[in-house]
């Protein structure tokens, strides 16, 4: 009776588990959308991020206009929304393009 026990409980206690905590990556859907204009130009400042040796990967990235530029920033994906300056663990890159066809202008780390 004992063995029996010892061998139900481990099992009971897993589908308790299960019933009570679904398992988080099949609930969690995710979905992104960016303009082509916005995609064009992280496509265009990606080379710079990987001239540093980062990747792209881990970061979050904003794309805005201001002016004549195109402004892509790779910021930590950690930081607070709308912290000013660089916060995060991972050093955050500004990439500033032409607006009229996205050629890179200059591009430098964030403090």
């Amino acid at each position: 009776m004992k063995k029996s026990l010892a061998l139900c409980l481990p099992v009971w206690t897993i589908l308790w588990v299960c019933m009570c905590f679904p398992l988080s990556a099949e609930a969690q859907i995710m979905e992104e959308s960016i303009s082509g204009r916005s995609f064009l130009a992280i496509q265009a400042a990606i080379p710079e991020l990987e001239s540093r040796s980062l990747r792209a990967a881990d970061y979050r990235i904003t794309v805005w206009e201001a002016g004549s530029l195109v402004i892509v920033l790779f910021g930590d994906p950690n930081s607070a929304e709308g912290q000013k300056g660089n916060s995060g663990n991972r050093p955050a890159l500004e990439v500033e393009l032409s607006r009229d066809d996205l050629r890179v202008i200059r591009a430098h780390f964030v403090r």
